[in-house]
């Protein structure tokens, strides 16, 4: 799988948390039921975004989504 695949299927992973849970707001530590671990690649995403690693389409699909960007 491509690093982008990669990325495309995580982000399908946290619209499917959002549509269960109304939110975007993934604790650190949270696997999903299929063992995928959503909390640590939003976790990536937040340090890629402070660091100026996250591409920009792929920091606009989560702000559109409502991702929660602080820590949790």
């Amino acid at each position: 799988m491509t690093e982008e695949e990669d990325w495309n299927s995580a982000y399908k992973h946290l619209k499917a948390y959002k549509a269960r849970k109304g939110h975007c707001r993934v604790p650190l530590r949270h696997k999903e039921e299929d063992g995928y671990k959503l909390g640590a690649w939003a976790g990536r995403q937040r340090t890629s975004l402070a660091k100026g690693d996250l591409a920009l389409r792929r920091s606009a699909l989560l702000d559109e989504l409502g991702f929660m960007w602080d820590e949790l």
